[in-house]
């Protein structure tokens, strides 16, 4: 087998040696590689020329940024990837490995008995997320989350007071487009979460705490129960939402914990097929 191998070497928990740990254990399993080392924004730009060389398949190391870029590139009809966890968060690895994070595993157990299978994804205007969009000023608090792992206790501080992102009057309306007796569902953050391959939908979860400590209570209800058991979390499914910021400010969201801003009246749709992507075969 042909793979090619494309590596983030400046993502968060991939190891200075993963160009020859890799290439190790894919030749000792009998196959060719080829692969590229490089940074996250150059991984994304080598990725059509890669996929132009027809490999069997395509591993992506790296966070959950550089796997979209890969799965976006390869699409519904190129080869499938096999993403290996090597960023902070790590979101598109856990659904797609069933939560394992162990890189050497998912790739000796993928290269052993591998699993081919379609990967869904959701889409709001030109961004494309393969785990969750969450929506909201509360959604702000990703760069204080950053700061804090990075150390940075000050920056959190600031990051945390400047982009208000405890403001809990801001109010969005979430609309399952798809459902008819669905009434429109007014928040102060949601997610939509990406679930099932076979027959995709959202899973859609919304909060609309009263004061900090309800938000807090809310935070620790749903870390205890799982968010889709908090009785405070509001939820639905549905294949197509229209989320609108009811003063017609724009939105902040991040997309599989990448931070940006919308506009103030957004659609958001589930992509079946968006991508090909490989796994170990479930035992069983």
């Amino acid at each position: 087998m042909n793979i090619t191998v494309l590596i983030n070497a400046m993502s968060g928990s991939v190891p200075a040696n993963a160009d020859t740990a890799i290439a190790k254990i894919i030749e000792d399993a009998g196959h060719t590689l080829r692969l590229e080392a490089a940074s996250g924004a150059d991984i994304c730009e080598i990725t059509p020329s890669a996929l132009a060389e027809k490999p069997d398949m395509v591993i992506v190391w790296g966070g959950d940024g550089t796997t979209a870029c890969v799965l976006n590139a390869a699409g519904q009809f190129g080869p499938p990837v096999l993403a290996l966890p090597g960023g902070s968060m790590n979101l598109v690895h856990k659904r797609l490995h069933r939560g394992n994070l162990d890189w050497e595993s998912i790739l000796e157990d993928v290269l052993a008995n591998p699993e081919p299978e379609a990967f869904s994804a959701g889409v709001i205007g030109e961004h494309r997320f393969y785990v969750a969009a969450m929506l909201g000023r509360l959604t702000k608090l990703t760069d204080a989350r950053e700061a804090v792992r990075r150390g940075a206790v000050v920056e959190a501080a600031q990051a945390l007071a400047s982009a208000e992102a405890l403001d809990l009057k801001t109010r969005l309306t979430f609309k399952v487009e798809d459902s008819t007796d669905a009434e429109p569902i007014e928040a102060a953050a949601g997610a939509l979460v990406v679930a099932g391959n076979r027959w995709p939908r959202f899973e859609i979860a919304v909060i609309n705490p009263d004061s900090v400590l309800d938000l807090m209570a809310i935070g620790l209800e749903s870390w205890i129960k799982g968010w889709r058991e908090a009785e405070a979390v509001e939820t639905n499914v549905g294949r197509k939402v229209s989320i609108t910021e009811l003063k017609g400010r724009a939105i902040p969201a991040t997309f599989d914990g990448e931070l940006t801003e919308l506009s103030g009246a957004v659609t958001a749709h589930v992509v079946p097929n968006a991508a090909r992507v490989l796994r170990a075969r479930a035992s069983g």
